[in-house]
């Protein structure tokens, strides 16, 4: 695993565990496991994406257009599987919303701030 992919997966899970600790100290132990089950999302949708650039550079394939859908296809993927873990954590586990939400929004500005790319 590349080293800018590991360094982004620990400050999610350190971003996770500190939505959590938050949640805990204002509320319970129930919603402080949903704002780490929403932090938890990004990092599980952030190794999905490394699963799938990694599959899609080991073909090295010629032709743009099937390179082009494969990738559309990854993207759709990692849409699902946000959908399906919200969906998950929201109705059948009946996770708090404002927890989960501000775990998952919590991790996905750990993309934002953690990436190499200085040009914001």
């Amino acid at each position: 695993m590349p080293d800018n992919m590991r360094n982004t997966l620990i400050l999610q899970l350190l971003l996770a565990l500190g939505v959590a600790l938050l949640w805990q100290v204002k509320a319970d132990l129930p919603t402080a496991l949903a704002g780490l089950y929403g932090g938890l999302m990004v990092v599980v949708n952030s190794l999905w994406q490394w699963r799938s650039m990694r599959r899609a550079e080991a073909l090295d394939d010629e032709d743009v257009q099937a390179n082009m859908g494969l990738l559309y296809r990854y993207a759709i993927q990692r849409f699902v599987i946000a959908v399906a873990l919200f969906a998950l954590g929201l109705f059948v586990l009946t996770l708090d919303p404002m927890a989960l939400l501000s775990g998952f929004i919590a991790g996905q500005l750990s993309l934002l701030f953690g990436s190499n790319n200085k040009r914001l």
